[in-house]
């Protein structure tokens, strides 16, 4: 679990607002409910272990639901799954502004250390990019793009294999040439 005081006074020492400790709090718990229904098989020779980050399953969802009508009912669950003390009305506005928050605290935090010659010794980042397959409805296209971009620091994409691998190969520094 991330340390709701270490979130948001990281956040504030960098310039960026504090990421809401409700939000730190429904991505710890959506991720926790996410790993108790994962059906893992316990017979012999299946996998010991797993690696499951709700922080990408949770974003990856909130993208879902930043695209829909709020009278959608997937919207309901989704808000109900991701943000289940805000309003479905308000949920994407909620969730692309904590996205926003988190989105500035990793990008200022985690930007690398530095050795005596300014050089780059280790690096964590991350990135998020959504594949879109034949475009988004008429008129939702820029205002998508641009809450995607602004909020969630994420890419949109077609869903083209060799431009999601470029994407993958830039954003990896090379480290990994393909994914699709």
């Amino acid at each position: 679990r991330v340390s709701k005081n270490a979130a948001s006074a990281s956040a504030s020492s960098s310039g960026g607002a504090p990421v809401p400790t409700d939000f730190v709090d429904a991505v710890s718990d959506f991720g926790w409910r996410v790993l108790r229904e994962m059906q893992l098989p316990q017979s012999e020779g299946a996998p010991g272990n797993i690696v499951l980050s709700p922080l990408c399953v949770h974003s990856c969802l909130s993208f879902l639901l930043t695209a829909l009508a709020p009278q959608d009912p997937a919207c309901r669950e989704l808000q109900q799954a991701l943000t289940p003390t805000v309003s479905v009305e308000d949920a994407s506005r909620a969730l692309a502004t904590h996205y926003q928050a988190l989105m500035h605290l990793l990008q200022s935090e985690f930007s690398g250390d530095r050795d005596a010659a300014g050089n780059v010794s280790s690096l964590v980042s991350n990135a998020f990019g959504i594949a879109v397959d034949g475009g988004l409805p008429a008129g939702a296209a820029p205002a998508f793009v641009e809450m995607m971009n602004t909020h969630f620091r994420a890419t949109v994409l077609p869903l083209d294999v060799q431009q999601i691998n470029n994407w993958v190969s830039e954003k990896t520094h090379g480290e990994i040439k393909s994914i699709v």
